[in-house]
């Protein structure tokens, strides 16, 4: 459904996206997932023909922004970072205009979407707090009948029931058929829709073989967060045992059978302990310091 190639943007002397290369598959949901200022945005402009590319090119099944942008534009539909609602309209006034301009309505999704919400659609906007109207937007984004979602930080300002009733969202659009790209902070949510990630960081995507390098090894470590005021030299751990503490978590890799260490560490000043799964949060914690590292090292 989209397809990067070397794609690049720059403002001035600020390289904001470099030679990224990446595909979305048609029907995924795809995370994209980066600090603020890693190009997220700049990428999802790209996609939308909001932004000319520098050098290189997105394609958007198969057709170019830059040439097709109103072609492109009646196959997706954007949330972007800040949205903007009319606060003088009603919740249902908002949708119908935000519906006025599609070819085609999906009248189920426009019904279902706001019960899964539980918006007070007869009410004022400006009545709504922040977390609604970022659920109005979404509403008014997810319910258009085109085969590509767009969502730039879409949780933003959803508490965590909020932040759930998104995700149910999501696994109604999925089985739709619709191709969802993503990006978010909040990773812990991200993980559990999501078929694939996408990293992007200061600009450059990351391989997917440095990605699942990095989920294996991270998988076969040991990870425990000690109570506070313990350190690692507190652990009761076998001979032959390498630890580096980093990120707030010790990595631990066992010099023999890593389940004897598990239990050895059922009798430490351990608080948690992660072994055998690599949380994406923590994937996404060693690229970064792994980028910031060789970047001070320049």
């Amino acid at each position: 459904m989209i397809r990067a190639e070397r794609l690049s943007r720059a403002f001035g002397n600020l390289q904001a996206v470099k030679a990224a290369g990446f595909h979305v598959p048609e029907g995924s949901v795809t995370g994209f997932v980066g600090p603020n200022g890693a190009g997220k945005t700049t990428v999802l402009r790209m996609i939308c023909g909001l932004l000319r590319p520098t050098s290189g090119r997105v394609l958007v099944n198969g057709l170019d922004p830059v040439r097709e942008p109103l072609e492109v534009r009646r196959r997706l539909s954007y949330l972007p970072g800040e949205t903007s609602i009319y606060l003088h309209m009603r919740g249902r006034e908002f949708l119908e205009f935000l519906a006025s301009f599609r070819d085609g309505r999906d009248g189920e999704l426009e019904r279902r979407l706001p019960r899964l919400f539980e918006l007070p659609l007869e009410r004022k906007v400006r009545t709504y707090s922040a977390g609604m109207k970022q659920k109005l937007a979404l509403c008014g984004v997810l319910s258009a009948p085109v085969p590509l979602l767009l969502l730039d930080e879409p949780t933003r300002g959803l508490d965590a029931t909020m932040r759930a009733q998104f995700n149910d969202a999501v696994e109604l659009l999925r089985e739709r058929g619709r191709t969802i790209f993503v990006s978010s902070h909040h990773l812990a949510d991200i993980e559990k829709v999501c078929d694939r990630m996408i990293f992007l960081l200061e600009g450059e995507v990351v391989p997917t073989g440095r990605v699942e390098a990095l989920r294996r090894d991270l998988a076969s470590l040991v990870r425990v967060r000690l109570r506070e005021g313990f350190s690692p030299g507190d652990l009761p751990l076998p001979p032959g045992t390498a630890w580096e503490s980093r990120g707030g978590w010790v990595r631990i890799r066992a010099g023999g059978d890593p389940r004897e260490l598990v239990a050895s560490l059922a009798h430490g000043p351990v608080e948690a302990l992660l072994w055998g799964r690599a949380e994406l949060e923590e994937i996404y914690r060693h690229l970064y310091l792994e980028k910031s590292e060789k970047g001070g090292e320049g």
